[in-house]
């Protein structure tokens, strides 16, 4: 009797534990000269066709609320969305651009097959755009 109620232990546990950690990707990159990304993509596992959420946040190294404001502000490089499947990013410290390359789901009638999208290019120099003078 013991030997069952430890093996529907057991094998009741196994998905639990066979769960990963909710969070797919949490990196920063930093570049010294004009910002900090940060890039999350999350499984928030509903709706089904879209269960992974991803965030870009950029805090640049001038980004000031105001003009004459002294804290920095951490801005959205996109908007925070929900996606189908995540793919890669680069950051190409020359051209101060961050690409990211993941899939959406296309809402079709009855149907949200994930369809990948073009890579989207993040001008990290426009967004962290100085304040003049």
């Amino acid at each position: 009797m013991r030997s069952i109620l430890l093996s529907v232990f057991i094998v009741a546990g196994i998905p639990v534990w066979a769960q990963g950690s909710p969070v797919l990707v949490s990196e920063t990159i930093v570049d010294s000269d004009l910002a900090e990304m940060k890039i999350s993509v999350t499984d928030i596992n509903e709706p089904s066709y879209a269960p992974l959420q991803l965030k870009i946040t950029v805090l640049c190294k001038d980004n000031r609320v105001n003009q004459n404001g002294k804290a920095p502000k951490v801005m959205n490089a996109i908007p925070q969305q929900a996606i189908c499947a995540w793919g890669t990013h680069a950051y190409s410290a020359e051209k101060k651009v961050l690409a990211v390359k993941f899939s959406e789901a296309a809402i079709v009638v009855g149907d949200a097959p994930c369809e990948a999208q073009p890579t989207r290019a993040i001008n990290i120099k426009k967004i962290c755009a100085r304040w003049n003078p």
